[in-house]
């Protein structure tokens, strides 16, 4: 009996679709999936991106070793939207309250769990992770980080700081390939966020040196792949936000496409 497609994508909020101008919502995930349906694909999509700021590594390695249901992560998702409009960074972002209508709760995702989901099917996972690991680590957030002395002050210790959210990402592939050895994982590499030039200048170093350490820890797997997106430029993004806009989303999902074409086992199988 063949398996069905399913596309996943998580977890951190580069996903999450809400700039003012992306009117119809429409990320990278569903770029990929538009472009597999393409492809005469049946696939199922699990949106996993959330606004929380634990939208981390540990908090992937908490979804792939739990029976957490979909209908849990989508709760977890709702409640991200209220969180986020009421902490301090949201005189800094685009998010709208009907950013909560992404996510609809279905009873019959409370029978439906991820790694279930993950092990039974052919599987494209979108991976992004890792930016909320530099702001813990570093003890800051996005909104402190708009100062200039308090991002000098954060990027000190990079070297340090790239090596501990590496291995933490190397600990989450470790996960996925268990739970399913013919998963496709496709890794999202950071890109120059926001249209502020200082920021810019000044993440510009430590971007660069966390996509060259991402870079080579997809090569020690034969189903990892880096997507570079450092082709996204300032007006792909929403002024002061580090998030994407609309035209950010879609190239995101150009390039992660790109990639699929060249690289994807599965759909020359399905083939």
């Amino acid at each position: 009996m063949s398996k069905n497609f399913i596309l996943i994508g998580g977890v951190d909020s580069f996903g999450v679709p809400y700039t003012r101008d992306n009117k119809k919502h429409i990320n990278h995930l569903s770029e990929v999936y538009n472009f597999l349906v393409s492809k005469k694909i049946d696939v199922s999509t699990i949106d996993m991106y959330s606004m929380h700021k634990y939208n981390d590594t540990d908090y992937m390695n908490y979804l792939l070793n739990s029976e957490i249901s979909l209908y849990e992560i989508k709760e977890n998702q709702i409640k991200s939207i209220d969180l986020c409009r009421k902490c301090g960074i949201f005189q800094f972002i685009q998010l709208p309250k009907k950013t909560k209508n992404l996510y609809k709760l279905n009873d019959e995702d409370r029978n439906r769990t991820l790694t279930e989901l993950i092990k039974n099917n052919n599987t494209i996972f979108i991976y992004s992770c890792g930016i909320n690991d530099f702001l813990k680590i570093m003890n800051t957030d996005l909104a402190k980080l708009l100062n200039p002395k308090n991002m000098e002050k954060a990027f000190n210790n990079i070297d340090q700081t790239i090596s501990t959210i590496m291995n933490k990402i190397d600990n989450n592939l470790n996960q996925l390939i268990k739970i399913n050895e013919n998963i496709e994982i496709y890794i999202m590499g950071l890109y120059i966020p926001t249209r502020v030039r200082y920021i810019r200048n000044t993440v510009k170093k430590p971007i660069s040196l966390y996509n060259e350490k991402l870079r080579k820890l997809c090569e020690k797997y034969s189903n990892t792949i880096f997507i570079d997106n450092i082709n996204l430029e300032k007006a792909n993004m929403a002024h002061v936000d580090w998030h994407p806009n609309f035209s950010g989303q879609r190239k995101m999902g150009e390039n992660i496409i790109t990639q699929i074409k060249e690289n994807s086992k599965l759909l020359v199988k399905k083939k």
